[in-house]
């Protein structure tokens, strides 16, 4: 783990090949994240909107502690029976990883962040809750140690927030404050939600309209399926879970610059709760 220091920018954590960093100014986009310790048709695009900068503010370096070992599920057994469940909610997936979170501990594989106290990650009967309450310009939250999405992969969660929640659920790449930097998002604000696209220095390169309120409300659980393309193809695609004729689908082409690229999986809170209860990394 590589922490780099600078008086003027908000936390900057390195995993292996990204860094996030956020302050709030009215965009709901990604900050960084830190390892433990080793242990379906298209629908219409809506309109563009325009870019926003951001201006981060010093955070503390924070300290972490190792997430307890879990037993992979990756046996036969389990791997087939998750399998079967994914073929009927995306045909044409294939699982290549998942934690379904049943050991009550977070897997090795999942890093947590630690310059907000009042950050709360924990695990019970099979769900991960996140929670947080406002601190200063900080967003963190629970991610991947390792970049292990590319070009013809995505990953499926299954989650709910609670009323009031600022957060979101993204796969990111490269590193904050660089042209390199890119995201793609669910970004959910208060009861609004948007499918949001981040991209170097810019910021916000893109964001549809928000959700309809009935088709995203607190204390529901959802299906989010990012997607990422062969030649900087996104999709993102969210369905409800005991209404999956309740969805909607968002495509952009980002074309240049964003294909080849490694991705990391990032769930962030700044203020709320984010709970996920099934995550799963598959190809196409």
């Amino acid at each position: 783990m590589k922490v780099h220091p600078n008086a003027n920018r908000v936390l900057l954590l390195c995993l292996p090949a990204a860094v996030l960093a956020c302050s709030l100014a009215d965009n709901f986009l990604p900050p960084a994240i830190t390892p433990p310790a080793p242990a379906a048709a298209e629908i219409p695009e809506p309109a563009a909107m325009g870019t926003a900068e951001r201006k981060p503010t010093a955070t503390p370096s924070p300290t972490f502690s190792p997430t307890a070992p879990c037993v992979l599920r990756t046996g036969s057994g389990g791997l087939q029976t998750i399998q079967d469940d994914v073929d009927g909610l995306v045909p044409g997936a294939t699982v290549v990883w998942f934690d379904d979170f049943a050991c009550g501990t977070l897997d090795p594989g999942w890093g947590t962040g630690g310059a907000n106290p009042t950050m709360q990650i924990s695990v019970a009967g099979g769900v991960v809750k996140i929670h947080a309450r406002e601190y200063k310009d900080v967003w963190e939250g629970l991610g991947r140690t390792e970049p292990s999405l590319r070009d013809g992969m995505g990953y499926l969660v299954l989650f709910r927030f609670e009323n009031g929640t600022t957060g979101n659920l993204a796969l990111f790449t490269g590193v904050w404050q660089t042209p390199s930097n890119r995201s793609w998002m669910l970004a959910i604000k208060y009861e609004t939600a948007q499918i949001a696209v981040w991209e170097g220095w810019e910021g916000t390169a893109w964001m549809s309209n928000n959700f309809p309120y009935s088709m995203l409300r607190s204390g529901e659980w959802y299906y989010l399926l990012l997607r990422l393309g062969n030649a900087g193809e996104l999709s993102a695609r969210v369905w409800e879970k005991d209404r999956p004729d309740n969805q909607t689908e968002f495509r952009r082409n980002m074309k240049q610059g964003w294909a080849g690229l490694d991705w990391t999986a990032l769930f962030q809170v700044y203020k709320g709760t984010i709970e996920i209860d099934r995550y799963l990394e598959v190809s196409f």
